[in-house]
Order: C-alpha cells, then sequence, then structure tokens
C-alpha cells in the first residue's frame, strides 16, 4: 500500500513531482524494496540518497546516511534539498517485538514528518501493508481504498501500521493507493517500479 502526502503547499491536480524535481530520500533504502525502488529511481535519471540503519550495499550513484529515524537530527542532513521522500523503513513484519514495531512504525513516523516539515520537504510517499485490512479471509470484488481497517489483526506489526496511517492521514492531506494483489518473487521488482510512478 502507499500513501503519497502532500506535506507542504504543492498543488495536486495533474502536478507530476518527478519531472518538477528529481533529488530523493529512500529512508529504508537498504532494504528489499527500498534497494529496488533505489534501481528504479536511478534508472528515471533521480539523484537518490539513503538513510539506514547500516549500509549494506554499494552503488556510486547513491549517497548514504546512516542513523536511526527516531533521531530527528539523525534524518536533517540526509533532507537538505530533497523533494520527495519514500519512507520504506520498518522492521520486519514475522517479529514478536512489540516495542521496536511501535517504536519505528509509529514514533519513527511522526519523527519523520515532524523533520520533513522542518527542512522543508514537499511530498512523502508511505509503503504500508495490505494487512491493515486482512483479518484472515479473502478479500473478494472489494476496493481495499473502501475497506475499514482490520478490528482484529493477525499479528503484532499490523496494529502499528494501522496507526501509522491514521497519523500520516490526520497530518498531511494524502490519497491512499493499496494493492492487494503483488507478485513478488524472484526477479519480479513490479512494485518497486509502481512506486516509482507515484
Amino acid at each position: 500500500m502507499l500513501i503519497t502526502t502532500n506535506i507542504s503547499s504543492c498543488p495536486m491536480s495533474s502536478f507530476n513531482f518527478f519531472n518538477y524535481c528529481k533529488k530523493c530520500l529512500v529512508i529504508g533504502g537498504c532494504g528489499f524494496l527500498g534497494q529496488h525502488l533505489c534501481e528504479e529511481l536511478i534508472k528515471r535519471e533521480w539523484s537518490v540518497q539513503v538513510f539506514d540503519l547500516r549500509k549494506t550495499f554499494d552503488n556510486p550513484k547513491i549517497k548514504f546516511f546512516i542513523g536511526d529515524l527516531c533521531n530527528k537530527e539523525d534524518l536533517k542532513p540526509a533532507l537538505e534539498g530533497v523533494y520527495c521522500v519514500f519512507h520504506c523503513a520498518s522492521p520486519a513484519p514475522l517479529s514478536n517485538n512489540r516495542a521496536i514495531f511501535y517504536k519505528v512504525n509509529v514514533d519513527g513516523t511522526k519523527n519523520i514528518i515532524s523533520a520533513c516539515i522542518e527542512v522543508g520537504v514537499k511530498r512523502l510517499v508511505l509503503t504500508s501493508s495490505a494487512s491493515v485490512v486482512y483479518e484472515g479471509q479473502d478479500i473478494k470484488n472489494g476496493r481495499e481504498e473502501e475497506l475499514p481497517y482490520a478490528e482484529k489483526p493477525l499479528d503484532y506489526y499490523t496494529p502499528t501500521k494501522i496507526l501509522q496511517e491514521k497519523f500520516v492521514g490526520s497530518k498531511v492531506l494524502c490519497s491512499i493507493i493499496r494493492k492487494i494483489k503483488l507478485n513478488i518473487a524472484h526477479n519480479n521488482f513490479e512494485f518497486a517500479r509502481g512506486m516509482a510512478n507515484y
């Protein structure tokens, strides 16, 4: 799921922000999705920066910043001069550590939004999860964006992603795009390509 948000006062209608400015920051850019998103953005001639806890790959076309997204002072240098932030950071959903999910997905996202506003970032693209509307039953003939949040999440990860979405939606103008059927398999990176279109 993607939540594209307009943090500052830029027109949303027919505004192609990819042609407006091509400097972005991928938070969580060393993860699976983030790394493939970086590759797509570079193909589209973006100036790409990555912010993550550790550097897990090398690419001479990417500027890396190492830090903790829960520390605003770590984030600010990476955000300077950036037009769009892609927030892909999240602990692995299979963990049982509730505290780390809350710290990263909720508190970390609040920190990112606050830092983006202070520095003047214009756009934020938040990656979320289809699990926020899933309760163990197949979703048939439904428009995911019209479905209510799961009342009985199946894991510890999902409640924090729901809180994350609600917080982002309460703080900034946003539109939500959810994809339930993602064919992510070896060498299939359609999701990253789709994100690069936002």
